[in-house]
């Protein structure tokens, strides 16, 4: 049997469309996905599955389970698509979906909702959004299905990265989606078992994004050439979500690059020092960043590699010269050197 879901042009089909890329034989139209239930099943056990896994640490020191972020104004509504299916409010969101997993293929008639703001976020409720094929406005109080409210829901599950710093105690959730029904993006659990429940140290520059991303995927052995990635403003209080920027990511080449490949981890720490909002005692005139660009130039093929290997050379020895340097300094710019050496072949 299938299962059709329809969808709304709004930000929250891309969560559906998530799901479906974990999905076999999941088809899309113009205005919905369908599904075949018991492949949708299983997707919706492995997002319940990986709920529990991303626990999250409280003020407090103790673990919890990741919570579905709502504004008090969305509370109502996603009470409302819970009651459909006879779940309880405060119900985790691990509970939520196996819950309706079981429901599966046998849906219950219910009433539309308002769409929690998380699935309409403010910066797309009066334009045209990208990624879709019709190019209508979305209305603000988009009226969804219960279902699509929870299909949504493992999808959010599914591509969220993780929170990233943008400020002292700022954070904004970092989300990642296949570009349509994406059957590569079915290796995302795995990306997602690997950065566990470690924060995203950061979103910009895209290239060090890019970098930190390849060198995760390479470790958890789920390549994924291509992403978009959005960072989202989520909601808590009375304030919805936002969407605050968006941006392609891909690492194909990155991915195929045999030198790469041997050094991706180091490569990786030193992205993460770029991404970090904090200025770091031994990333001196923004080397960190000057490296990363440099690097992904290189592996790209619009910079040579020699270029690399003399910023990296540069640095490494003013470091080491200077009286005042650490050892720990010294060292980070040595796996530097490193890394530019292995990429020109040395």
């Amino acid at each position: 049997m299938t299962v059709e879901i329809p969808l709304y042009n709004i930000f929250g089909d891309n969560f559906v469309i998530a799901l479906a890329s974990l999905t076999k034989n999941a088809r899309r139209s113009l205005d919905s996905v369908e599904f075949d239930d018991v492949s949708l099943k299983n997707a919706l056990l492995t997002a319940s599955q990986l709920s529990k896994e991303r626990k999250i640490t409280d003020k407090k020191g103790k673990q919890t389970e990741l919570d579905f972020p709502k504004s008090g104004n969305d509370k109502e509504s996603f009470n409302e698509a819970l009651q459909c299916f006879n779940i309880p409010e405060g119900a985790q969101v691990s509970d939520i979906l196996s819950k309706f997993a079981a429901s599966i293929p046998q849906l219950p008639p219910c009433d539309e909702v308002t769409a929690p703001s998380m699935l309409r976020p403010e910066h797309y409720e009066y334009v045209r959004t990208p990624g879709f094929y019709r190019r209508i406005k979305a209305s603000a109080k988009a009226q969804v299905s219960p279902v699509y409210v929870l299909v949504s829901l493992a999808g959010w599950v599914l591509t969220r990265l993780g929170r990233a710093p943008v400020g002292k105690g700022e954070y904004v959730g970092v989300y990642a989606f296949p570009i349509d029904v994406e059957k590569r993006f079915g290796m995302i659990p795995s990306l997602l078992k690997e950065l566990g429940t470690k924060d995203v140290p950061g979103t910009e520059p895209s290239t060090a994004l890019a970098i930190w991303l390849a060198s995760k995927m390479l470790k958890s052995h789920a390549p994924i050439d291509q992403l978009m990635i959005y960072t989202v403003s989520e909601p808590v209080g009375k304030e919805p979500a936002a969407v605050t920027n968006g941006q392609l990511i891909s690492v194909g080449r990155l991915l195929s690059n045999e030198r790469f490949r041997e050094i991706h981890e180091e490569a990786g720490a030193i992205a993460e020092k770029a991404l970090s909002p904090n200025p770091w005692e031994c990333d001196a005139n923004n080397f960190s960043v000057k490296f990363s660009n440099l690097l992904f130039e290189v592996l790209s093929g619009s910079k040579r590699e020699v270029e690399l290997a003399y910023l990296a050379n540069r640095e490494y020895y003013a470091w080491k010269r200077s009286q005042s340097a650490s050892e720990k300094c010294v060292s980070y710019y040595l796996k530097a050197l490193h890394v530019a050496n292995r990429i020109l072949g040395l």
